[in-house]
């Protein structure tokens, strides 16, 4: 369910780039949804490419093209601002997750500290 979820907000996402860059309104919402899990998916298998770097983004443009019927400028630009958009996300969810719960040292790891003690 928690994956079923995922899927759809993020061709919810896929098709509001899409909007945002003139493409074409008429294709349905399950071909935005079903590109960007392809193309998810495809970067996942590749694992010599952290992330599917370019893979993603190139299959992701390929699959808007063919089934969105996108001009192949739009379709990259929504593809490389998907992948933008993703990062800033992940990143400011790790700022809000450390402003939370704090950085830890790792258990038998000490923190280094300026006391004057700690050089004798």
């Amino acid at each position: 369910a928690i994956y079923l979820a995922f899927w759809l907000v993020h061709g919810a996402a896929t098709m509001q780039l899409a909007a945002a860059f003139g493409a074409p309104p008429s294709a349905p919402f399950a071909a935005y949804t079903f590109a960007f899990a392809a193309a998810w998916l495809i970067g996942f298998v590749v694992i010599f490419l952290p992330a599917g770097l370019g893979l993603r983004e190139a299959s992701l443009a390929f699959l808007l093209q063919q089934l969105v019927l996108m001009p192949p400028e739009t379709a990259a630009l929504v593809a490389v601002s998907s992948r933008l958009l993703l990062i800033v996300a992940e990143l400011l969810l790790l700022l809000v997750g450390m402003l939370r719960f704090g950085v830890r040292s790792r258990p038998g790891r000490r923190l280094p500290s300026n006391h004057e003690s700690d050089f004798v």
